[in-house]
């Protein structure tokens, strides 16, 4: 089969034949469909020397090639870039490209659509940020560098105005802390806004038995708590009841409100959810889509088993 692009992924730290763990599905994917050439470079090797060494050569160099790998600052992607042209290879992407596509503020800067849209953002470089300029534009805001906010902390999700630029300034020497070397650039403030809700303002089920509101059903999240610390969205029935005995347990307040099948509001009806499940990902084993193609596709070509539709949501 002729190929029309080239793919490159990141090799696994301990066997630089083989692909990181974490994208071994998409790699086998990429090279069951049979018109991508694929290969592995050693990230590692050029984290410490600036080379990109591949598992082996590409067929034809001169074919558009993909970057499929883990983030890199700017400076770190001009410099990726560069040492792959210097192998006579023809990335799609250019550190331009990359840099604006990358961070919030050029993303911002360059493109109507996203500013008229999104919530909006006020800008920082390097590390320090203004609060008069946040507490005449923003109720709340959350913090970010140029490209990534910290999870899995205790640092606030989001922020309430007015501040002080004294504690504005503590929280942000707090969010560098916590971003340590992956810190990009300057800081991000990012406007803060509720979702747009349909129907009743339903609070969270105080019981399973309340699951149910009328046409509303409740979509739970659940995790694995204390083993692989995946995470499950689930209707309240005999597969969640199952998983409960096997000592998941309710992630309070992340699940979601939903139409049950057919149910309409303000003239829109439901589609489907469909999940399937793939043991070899290790963290983050189940993916969800609204997509029949491509559910039977993953399922059928790449070896996801399917699971069935799982709820509904409104169609947009």
């Amino acid at each position: 089969m002729k190929k029309v692009a080239n793919l490159l992924f990141p090799a696994d730290y301990f066997d630089k034949r083989s692909p990181d763990g974490a994208m071994r599905a998409e790699y086998e994917a990429a090279v069951a469909e049979g018109r991508l050439d694929v290969s592995l470079f050693d990230l590692e090797l050029f984290d410490e020397r600036g080379r990109a060494s591949l598992a082996r050569p590409f067929l034809d160099p001169g074919l558009p090639l993909i970057y499929r790998g883990w983030m890199m600052k700017p400076g770190e992607y001009g410099s990726f870039h560069r040492a792959l042209v210097g192998l006579g290879l023809r990335p799609i992407t250019s550190p331009e490209a990359y840099a604006e596509f990358h961070m919030f503020p050029l993303a911002y800067e360059r493109h109507e659509a996203l500013r008229s849209s999104s919530p909006g953002l006020l800008a920082f470089p390097g590390t320090g940020a203004d609060a008069d300029a946040v507490n005449g534009r923003f109720e709340r805001f959350m913090v970010k560098d140029y490209v990534k906010s910290v999870k899995g902390t205790s640092f606030p999700a989001s922020v309430r105005t007015p501040i002080s630029q004294g504690d504005l300034d503590a929280l942000v020497a707090e969010f560098v802390r916590l971003r340590g070397g992956l810190f990009t650039e300057g800081i991000v403030l990012k406007e803060v806004v509720d979702l747009r809700r349909y129907g009743p303002n339903l609070k969270a089920p105080a019981s399973y038995a309340q699951s149910t509101q009328g046409d509303f059903v409740y979509v739970w999240r659940l995790y694995d708590k204390g083993r692989t610390g995946d995470h499950i969205y689930l209707v309240y029935g005999t597969e969640m009841k199952q998983y409960l005995a096997d000592g998941w347990v309710v992630d309070k307040g992340a699940g979601f409100w939903t139409l049950r099948k057919g149910a309409t509001i303000n003239g829109r009806t439901t589609i489907p959810i469909y999940r399937a499940y793939n043991y070899r990902l290790g963290r983050g084993k189940h993916h969800y889509t609204p997509s029949k193609t491509e559910y039977d596709t993953i399922c059928k070509k790449y070896g996801w088993k399917p699971e069935g539709v799982k709820f509904y949501v409104i169609k947009k």
